[in-house]
Order: C-alpha cells, then sequence, then structure tokens
C-alpha cells in the first residue's frame, strides 16, 4: 500500500457497497496500513458508509482506515479530496475505536486540502466491559501527523452507558476535525457541525471530551481554525460527576499542549 495515486473523476461508492455486504471496508489497517499518497486532484468521493455492527477492526473507521508514514518525512499524504458520507453515516463501536471521514487514524501522516460533508459519524462505546474509548473527527479520528486547509460539516455523537466501569483515559473523545491527537498539527481548519457525547455513570474517567476543534490534544499546535459548531456543543453526564466531562468551543482537553493562536469559536 505504498503507493502514490491521482484521482481522475469523482467516484460514487454506492453501488460497490451495495454489492459488498452494506458496509465499507476501510483502505488499510492496524496490521497493513496505508504507506502511500493520494491526491484527490480536486474530485470527492460520494456514499461512503459504515454500518452499525461492522466487521472492521480497530482502525477501520473512515474512507482509510490507518494511513502512516514509515519514513517520518510526510511521504504519506492525503490532498485535495472530498468525501461526501451517504445519509446513512459512519458508525463506530468499541471494537473499531476511532472514525472519520478521510481517516479513521493518521500516524505520521499528513492530510491537506480536504472536506468532509453529508451523513453523520455515530460512536456507541457500548456498556464499557471493553476498553470504551472511541475517538471520532470530522476528518480523522485518532492523529499523529498533520492536518491543514480541511474542512468538516459533519454531526458526531457518541454513547456509552457503562454503569460506572470506565476508568483511566477511557471514555469518548469528540473533535470537529480530530477526536483524539498526539504530536498533531492542524492549521487553518473550520469545523460547523453538531457535536454531543452522552456517557452514563463514569467512575474515576474522563468521562467524554468535546472540542470545537479537537476532543483531546497533548504536545502539539493548532494554529488559525474556526469553530463554528451551529447546533452546539453537549458533554452529558448522566447519573454521576458532570465534572468527568471536558467541553470546550476549540479543544476539549490538552495536555503538554503549545502553539495556539488565532483561534476562533462560534458555537
Amino acid at each position: 500500500m505504498g503507493k502514490s495515486y491521482r484521482l481522475t473523476a469523482d467516484i460514487d461508492l454506492s453501488d460497490y457497497i451495495a454489492r459488498n455486504g452494506g458496509s465499507w471496508k476501510s483502505i488499510g489497517n492496524e496490521t497493513t496500513p496505508f504507506t502511500g499518497a493520494l491526491d484527490g486532484d480536486g474530485h470527492r468521493i460520494t456514499g461512503l458508509t459504515i454500518a452499525a455492527g461492522s466487521s472492521n477492526g480497530e482502525s477501520e473507521g473512515g474512507l482509510f482506515g490507518k494511513i502512516k508514514d514509515l519514513e517520518e518525512i510526510g511521504i504519506t499524504c492525503i490532498k485535495n479530496l472530498g468525501v461526501e458520507i451517504a445519509e446513512s453515516g459512519i458508525h463506530i463501536n468499541n471494537t473499531i475505536k476511532y472514525g472519520g471521514g478521510i481517516a479513521a487514524h493518521c500516524k505520521k501522516g499528513i492530510i491537506i486540502n480536504c472536506y468532509v460533508t453529508g451523513g453523520g459519524i455515530y460512536g456507541d462505546a457500548g456498556n464499557g466491559t471493553d476498553n470504551p474509548r472511541i475517538c471520532l473527527g470530522g476528518i480523522s479520528g485518532r492523529i499523529s501527523g498533520g492536518i491543514r486547509n480541511c474542512y468538516s460539516t459533519v454531526d458526531i455523537t457518541a454513547t456509552c452507558s457503562n454503569n460506572g466501569i470506565l476508568s483511566g483515559e477511557d471514555g469518548i473523545y469528540i473533535g470537529g476535525i480530530f477526536g483524539w491527537g498526539e504530536y498533531a498539527y492542524l492549521y487553518n481548519c473550520l469545523t460547523t457541525g453538531t457535536l454531543s457525547s452522552s456517557i452514563t455513570n463514569p467512575s474515576n474517567s474522563l468521562g467524554g471530551c468535546v472540542g470545537g476543534v479537537a476532543g483531546w490534544g497533548e504536545s502539539g499546535e493548532t494554529a488559525y481554525c474556526l469553530a463554528a459548531n451551529s447546533g452546539g456543543l453537549i458533554a452529558e453526564i448522566n447519573g454521576g460527576d458532570q465534572s468527568l466531562s471536558k467541553l470546550n468551543n476549540i479543544m476539549g482537553r490538552y495536555k503538554y499542549y503549545y502553539g495556539t493562536s488565532g483561534l476562533y469559536a462560534l458555537a
């Protein structure tokens, strides 16, 4: 999966998905990540959907599953691409874990000049008995790399009825651009969708982290981004300590984060 590709026309995935079980199988996964490059050349891919109960693995919750730059110098790149999610949406559970319109998990890769529109991204972390951490973003669910000049208009929502089992850093992480980022560098991005999480009876946990741009950021940089989440931001705790949820118009929570400038929120 280390070759370079360029689109020469728009692609509608609807018929292909309908003929193959009604759910998209992401390009690249935890075992065999996509290590090449795709230039959309201004074209778009439509009809993307991942069904609830999909057999996709941990990093297979987007058009691309896991993308990874083996050389760590920006060779792996998705650029100049639009993705329109089907009305049925992308559905993530605690088996898939990461969900995003462009890539579920971007490790040291770069996403440039891309956008995601259409149906929503939906997460269900179940009852919290099996590592209930899910990370959802309009562009990428989890990233340790770069996103530049991108926007997302999709709504994102997730729930966890864990009955007090959540612990440590388990929980729900939602951001308009990315859900969870380590050494993530984000520039010139826009998000407009409604973002919401709902967790029942959390215990000793971060609960839900919801941010207009990013859910959680650790050691990275975010600059010149706009969060215009028209439907608002919601981080509900039902039957527990509301302080366990982290809600912010830009970033739900950050750790060792630096270099924030030119950030605007209209939510």
